[in-house]
């Protein structure tokens, strides 16, 4: 009898260490899933942001008259002005919005002459752009008076992907990029 309560023991334990091990397993996998997918997004979001840094917002009134209106919207989630993009020729009106939110989050897209260039890039949280004059003073968001007053925005960011989820557990993958843009043509 005793070796029957002994096997019986041993099988228990033996079932516990089993399904600790597989657990801590699927434990591992799910957070190297999760690791993996959070580098593809800081690699995806740098991307973007460089294109955004570099090809659209440098170009912030380049090639255009320098008595007419540069920036024509100024909000906080919503950018609108006249420049030449690199490799065109005609002076293009390029819009940055963040569109209303959706169960995805927030889309992000640009907009040249009317037509979706870029995007949608999904944002956790809402587009938050700050305007600054050249003397480092905030102005309000929405600049409608003074838009020929701004030299460089703070624009914040905050892209994200949904992860792999354990035990009914929501996970949100994120990549928050603040960057300055200094609008070098409208004052050269």
């Amino acid at each position: 009898m005793t070796a029957i309560l002994e096997t019986i023991w041993a099988t228990v334990v033996g079932g516990m260490l089993i399904v600790s091990i597989l657990s801590g397993l699927f434990t591992i996998q799910t957070t190297a899933m999760n690791l993996e997918m959070q580098v593809s997004l800081n690699d995806i979001s740098e991307e973007v942001t460089s294109i955004l840094n570099n090809e659209i917002l440098a170009r912030v009134g380049s090639g255009v008259d320098p008595d007419s209106t540069m920036i024509t919207t100024a909000k906080s989630n919503e950018f609108e002005f006249k420049g030449r993009l690199a490799q065109e020729t005609a002076v293009a009106t390029i819009k940055l919005v963040q569109e209303d939110s959706t169960a995805s989050g927030y889309p992000l897209k640009v907009y040249q002459n009317g037509s979706l260039i870029m995007g949608p890039f999904w944002l956790s949280d809402s587009l938050e752009v700050n305007y600054y004059k050249a003397d480092d003073t905030e102005l309000r968001s929405p600049v409608t008076t003074c838009t020929d007053s701004i030299r460089y925005a703070r624009i914040k960011l905050d892209f994200f992907q949904k992860g792999i989820n354990k035990e009914n557990f929501e996970v949100n993958l994120k990549s928050q990029i603040v960057l300055w843009q200094y609008f070098y043509n409208m004052f050269l």
